[in-house]
């Protein structure tokens, strides 16, 4: 444990809002000292549970690469959640103002055949569906003179 650096106590136990706040509050301080480079001492986060706690021995037995290995693996899991969670239904269901759907023939992110058969049941809304077939998920930006030309169509069409 680093005795000079009083925010490198074991056990110290921050929620995430505090380690951002004084982490972001250090690194300001840090950056507008004249020729100030990294704090020698200071130790890393150990990410554990709903907390962060600052270890100064597990944070150099992960090194940099491993916590923000494991800060990744968290983020990958919350977004996980986000989408499992997640329910379009009603959303379709009640838009009134008029759906166009654009996919790229090969979508290995969202299976368009699945997609457009859900939206032609579930939102009546949908005007009009197409599958650009040298586009992928990045429709615009793997065939953006078709897209553009499709999205075109639809803007110039008369109600």
């Amino acid at each position: 444990m680093n005795e000079s650096n009083p925010r490198c106590r074991e056990s110290l136990s921050l929620s995430r809002r505090q380690f951002l706040r004084s982490t972001l509050a250090a690194a300001a301080t840090a950056a507008l000292r004249p020729g100030a480079t990294a704090a020698a001492g200071k130790c890393r986060p150990v990410i554990a549970g709903s907390y962060w706690t600052y270890d100064a021995a597990e944070s150099v037995k992960w090194g940099a690469a491993g916590w923000e290995a494991e800060l990744d693996r968290q983020a990958a899991q919350h977004r996980l959640h986000l989408i499992a969670q997640y329910d379009p239904c009603p959303i379709a269901r009640q838009t009134n103002v008029p759906v166009f759907g654009l996919s790229g023939f090969l979508d290995p992110i969202v299976p368009w055949p699945f997609v457009r058969r859900w939206l032609g049941k579930n939102c009546a809304a949908l005007r009009d569906y197409k599958v650009i077939h040298s586009a992928d998920h990045n429709v615009l930006g793997t065939a953006p003179v078709d897209a553009a030309k499709q999205i075109l169509a639809w803007m110039n069409q008369q109600p």
